[in-house]
């Protein structure tokens, strides 16, 4: 470990940069349209019906959500004049726990299937392409105090900065998809699949904190951090691959389409044959800091952090080398009961491998207007975020031939944005002939 001594004037803003940078990192998780696929077909399974041959299937996937980023505050920063008022950041410091999360779930994909006949290994093969953007991030309570404040609040004492952390990676995959009745009522799906990983950073600050002497007489920095990125835009060729494997059990309960499923997805990883990781661990002293004039910073204009950015305020020790890269696996267990013929409800729990992200619980209450339409409705806790609530529509049109998805999600961060998080909607169509 080493410890530097600087003098203020020549490294100004690096602690600014820093901690404002990080929020402006979680922050860009919001930024464009949200999405959320939460409503699927009501027997969960993507079986062609037995008296067609093929289906076709498209939707898209979002979950983005905050446990203390509000929309309000989002819009006015990206939509509005960039004024964050002090009732705003106070409306914020009350969401904000010792820990906070952020993050985002993207996944675009088209499949197509074809039923077979007499097959012992299957009775359906597919084939899925698609695209995925997973990104996460966790930060301390300090960490906002000081993005908000400046850390006049922290004279003659540490703000603690440890466990902040920023993930993100996106790849595309193709799987071929296969699907075996095991019995009347058990069907099992399995895939096997190719990802290509396109970027990913992965950024950990280990041990991090500021104290400020009494009249800011002086800053004392204890930075570690390890940083792990693809190297650079002319580097995109050298992509990494893998396999990646995925599968189900769907159980039939009863003939009224109840039912039990559980599911995982996305297990397995891919080898970047090149990757620059950066660690750090060192103490830095900032001499003549005037607390009111320097560090007590507004979020109208937020610097971007990147590594680069990083790397060049703060440098650190460099290594080129193959990285595996693990996947973020998402696991579900999902729970269709028919009550009646017009309503049913469902349970779900599922589990995403980030840390950002919480075991997410949601309920399903459905209600069928007619044998073609029905609505449904989803409340949870868990995720990015906290609470979700959303409303969805399920239509099967051309004698069950098209079935269509559509939900609003978030609908507290829509309609509650001074407090809440999230926002989106979802689409998903089901095609067979």
């Amino acid at each position: 470990m080493c410890v530097k001594y600087l003098n203020w004037q020549n490294i100004l803003g690096n602690v600014v940069i820093v901690t404002r940078g990080w929020l402006c990192l979680i922050l860009l998780l919001f930024v464009g349209l949200n999405l959320n696929a939460q409503y699927g077909v009501k027997n969960g399974a993507n079986f062609v019906h037995k008296d067609k041959s093929f289906l076709f299937r498209a939707e898209t996937t979002i979950e983005q959500n905050a446990t203390a980023i509000p929309n309000s505050l989002i819009n006015e920063l990206y939509f509005g004049e960039g004024v964050i008022t002090n009732d705003m950041k106070q409306i914020v410091s009350d969401l904000t726990k010792p820990m906070n999360q952020a993050g985002l779930y993207y996944d675009l994909n088209f499949s197509a299937y074809k039923s077979l006949d007499n097959q012992v290994w299957t009775d359906q093969i597919g084939v899925t392409i698609g695209n995925k953007l997973v990104a996460g991030a966790s930060y301390s309570q300090d960490l906002w105090y000081l993005s908000a404040y400046g850390n006049k609040r922290f004279e003659d004492s540490t703000a603690y900065l440890s466990g902040t952390e920023f993930s993100s990676v996106s790849y595309t995959y193709i799987n071929l998809d296969f699907a075996k009745q095991i019995s009347e009522k058990l069907t099992l799906e399995y895939s096997v699949g190719l990802a290509r990983v396109n970027s990913f950073i992965d950024l950990n600050l280990t041990n991090a904190s500021i104290y400020t002497a009494p009249y800011g007489e002086y800053l004392d920095l204890t930075l570690s951090y390890e940083l792990n990125h693809n190297s650079s835009e002319e580097n995109l060729n050298q992509n990494a691959f893998g396999l990646i494997f995925g599968g189900a059990l769907h159980y039939e309960i009863d003939d009224k389409g109840s039912f039990l499923r559980a599911e995982i997805s996305d297990l397995g990883g891919a080898n970047w044959k090149e990757a620059e990781s950066y660690t750090m661990d060192s103490n830095y002293r900032f001499q003549g800091v005037v607390l009111d004039d320097v560090l007590n910073p507004t979020l109208g204009a937020l610097p971007e952090l990147n590594p680069d950015s990083l790397i060049s305020q703060f440098g650190g020790e460099n290594s080129n080398q193959s990285r595996k890269l693990n996947l973020p696996t998402r696991f579900s267990i999902l729970s269709h009961y028919t009550i009646s013929d017009k309503i049913g409800v469902g349970v779900r729990l599922q589990t995403l491998g980030l840390k950002s992200y919480k075991p997410l619980v949601e309920i399903y209450p459905e209600y069928s207007i007619n044998q073609q339409i029905s609505l449904m409705a989803n409340l949870g806790r868990g995720g990015f975020g906290r609470t979700i609530l959303g409303l969805g529509l399920n239509a099967k049109l051309l004698k069950e031939q098209l079935i269509v998805n559509l939900g609003v999600s978030q609908l507290n961060g829509l309609l509650l944005s001074k407090t809440n998080s999230g926002q989106g909607i979802s689409a998903q169509i089901y095609y067979t002939f």
